[in-house]
Parts: C-alpha cells; structure tokens; sequence
C-alpha cells in the first residue's frame, strides 16, 4: 500500500517535471488538477482499504462462498463509484475548474487533461 502511494507521489512529481519543460501554462494548468485528482484517489484508496479489511475478516472466519461474495461486491462497488465519479466529473470540469480560479489561457488545457483523467477511470 504504502509503495503504491509512493509511486503515484513520483508518478506525479515526473509528470510535473516533463510539464514544465513543456511550458508554465501546462504547468499551472496541471496544478490546478492536483486537488482534484488526489480527492479522487483518496476515495479509491478508502474504498480499497474498506473492502480489504471487510475480505481479511471474512477470510480468516473460513466462509470462502461469503469471501467470494464480498470480493464481488467490493469490485462493483469500486466500478459503480468509479464511474459516476468519472461521469460527474466530466460533467462538472469547466465550472468546477473556473471556480478554482482557472483563467482563459489554463482551462482548455485542464479540459483536455481532465477528461483523460476521467476516462482512464472507467
């Protein structure tokens, strides 16, 4: 878990490194995804942590078919959450965006990075 976080961490400092080689309009536009993407990742991980504490228990008391059930359902709960995140957040990204403060010049490369973002979680 801990290497996971860590490597999303560096994931994200690389990707602002190579950004601002590009330019600081795509700099400042990927900093304003950062809250955005991290309250998305911080629900993922909740959830994950939620479904892999509930699935050890169960493991532990014996009852496979009640293990089988549950890891089923974590995994669509995980798809269902998922995918209305994704669907409200593409939704919401322009107003969400100008609310933050984006300016003309930053929000159509937010748009662009955003709704990457949104699909790759589906």
């Amino acid at each position: 878990m801990i290497l996971g976080i860590t490597a999303s961490i560096g994931a994200g400092i690389v990707e602002a490194f190579f950004l601002a080689q590009v330019g600081t309009k795509e700099l400042a536009a990927y900093s304003f995804t950062f809250p955005v993407t991290s309250a998305v990742m911080s629900l993922s991980l909740g959830i994950s942590i939620g479904v892999s504490s509930v699935l050890a228990r169960t493991v532990g008391s014996g009852n496979q078919a009640q293990v089988k059930r549950l890891a089923s359902d974590g995994l669509s709960l995980v798809a269902v959450v998922m995918v209305t995140v994704s669907l409200i957040g593409w939704l919401t990204i322009e107003p969400l965006f100008t609310m933050l403060g984006a300016d003309a010049t930053t929000l159509p490369l937010i748009v662009d990075y955003m709704s990457i973002y949104y699909i790759s979680l589906v």
